[in-house]
């Protein structure tokens, strides 16, 4: 497929297999915009107005973010690599990897969102590798029953991070640099997990 544009309903492309590929934009016009796959290919610009849902289609399956090429060389997770990630256009409401009820998410090299970003996982999301933020004073969001993170940072968002077991972070920044204050940043709903 050259390229596909959507209407102003919620529009689903399900990337049945890895030979399943657009070779240019993907236009999700007004609606929300659901990607699902095992493999899902962004060759070029995937745009929108509404809100970006991108999941792997066996809930089991590992989702990996940034690095290059097929980052794990295995066909047991599903690569959003550094490329795909940037052809994302900041012109959707916000963007969301992952269900609550799916599988782990690792973040494999530092990653920003011009857009509200939201991990999902029913198991860990580890961004350990590298930081991971947000611009525009954009929202950054991670559910899941463990959260390891190394940097996580706003421009002026709110942090949240939700979990049923433990949160570790390094280090976390919702600074708004044209003021240089800090603003709220948010360890919501744990349930009963520790924070370390």
């Amino acid at each position: 497929i050259s390229s596909l544009e959507g209407g102003a309903l919620n529009d689903t492309i399900i990337f049945a297999d890895e030979s399943t590929y657009i070779g240019g934009t993907i236009d999700g016009k007004d609606g929300d915009l659901y990607l699902i796959g095992d493999e899902i290919n962004l060759s070029d610009i995937t745009r929108g107005t509404g809100n970006l849902f991108i999941r792997a289609a066996s809930d089991s399956l590992e989702i990996l973010l940034g690095g290059t090429g097929d980052a794990s060389g295995s066909a047991d997770t599903l690569d959003l690599v550094e490329d795909e990630f940037v052809n994302i256009a900041d012109t959707f409401t916000g963007i969301t990897i992952g269900t609550r009820d799916g599988g782990s998410i690792r973040l494999l090299s530092d990653q920003s969102s011009q857009r509200p970003l939201t991990l999902l996982s029913g198991r860990t999301i580890d961004t350990s590798n590298g930081s991971l933020s947000t611009a525009n004073r954009s929202a950054l969001m991670l559910d899941a029953d463990t959260i390891v993170a190394d940097v996580l940072a706003t421009d002026g968002g709110d942090i949240s991070l939700n979990s049923v077991g433990s949160i570790t972070v390094v280090a976390l920044d919702a600074r708004n640099p044209s003021f240089d204050d800090s603003l709220p940043v948010s360890e919501t709903n744990q349930k009963g997990g520790t924070i370390t």
